[in-house]
């Protein structure tokens, strides 16, 4: 398979990944064939690397062997040969980790700076928590306390959802993390969003003649949002048990698609605009 290469999109002046639950589902499903898909793309260029993170002991020869067989199972981009995946699975590391300690965020400011030193990274640091929620205080308290965001570049927090279970623990958990970090620096990631379809939505409102002016209330009478998944619960049981269908599904995906599909236009295209 031949990838166009779009060199002008290219990380710029690199960065280093941090992916916290590296071991687990989201990492598995999402984030690696991600990963993997904005190298084939050009995307990244050469001067990157991502640490993956979790409680497990491994090995970085053993992570990626993970990470390969999760490319091979969920992205749109085979492998191509030996040669491309040496060149690409050199960038990663593995470190085992626990989050509630601060002596191991410390060791892993050490092996950043090692890693920096080596691709030529000016401290460049993103923070992918792909954690429960309860996590997120602690793991962004630790990244500060560290030494993790002293470094000379910028700093990025990514949080997946769910972002606490109701309103009360959702706004204690927003106060943790702007105690360590700037709101420009938090990311509130619902990975729907990042969907081909849904992307293409705001296009599909605001950029077409014949849809925009009866995209209104005057000639919709309903909206319904199928959600159609073609995988189960299978390990995530316990977070089922505790989180339930409707907080992992309504409150968040069809939420956000519901707002991108009734939004009034936004002035333009800028995060503000659009929360506005």
């Amino acid at each position: 398979m031949t990838v166009m290469q779009n060199h002008e999109s290219q990380l710029a002046d690199g960065a280093v990944f941090y992916i916290f639950g590296a071991t687990g589902d989201l990492a598995r499903r999402k984030l690696f064939p991600a990963i993997y898909s904005l190298y084939r793309e050009g995307k990244l260029g050469e001067r990157f690397a991502v640490i993956g993170l979790a409680r497990r002991a491994r090995t970085h020869e053993e992570f990626r062997q993970d990470v390969r067989a999760s490319i091979d199972e969920f992205c749109r981009y085979p492998v191509q040969n030996d040669e491309e995946w040496n060149r690409f699975a050199k960038h990663f590391e593995y470190k085992p980790l626990d989050i509630n300690n601060v002596d191991g965020f410390r060791e892993l400011r050490e092996q950043s700076e090692h890693i920096e030193r080596e691709y030529d990274i000016p401290g460049n640091r993103l923070f992918y928590l792909a954690l429960a929620p309860e996590l997120f205080g602690s793991v962004s308290h630790n990244l500060r306390d560290g030494g993790m965001l002293e470094s000379k570049g910028w700093h990025r927090l990514v949080i997946e959802k769910p972002f606490g279970y109701d309103l009360p623990s959702a706004e204690k958990l927003n106060e943790e993390i702007r105690q360590v970090f700037k709101e420009e620096e938090v990311y509130r990631i619902d990975h729907y969003l990042g969907k081909e379809m849904v992307q293409n939505i705001e296009v599909l409102r605001f950029a077409n003649a014949f849809f925009e002016p009866l995209w209104n209330n005057k000639h919709i009478a309903n909206i319904q949002i199928s959600l159609s998944e073609t995988v189960g619960v299978e390990e995530r049981g316990g977070y089922y048990d505790h989180a339930g269908a409707l907080r992992d599904m309504a409150q968040n995906h069809m939420l956000q698609m519901l707002t991108m599909i009734a939004m009034e236009p936004p002035s333009r295209l800028h995060p503000e605009d659009i929360r506005d």
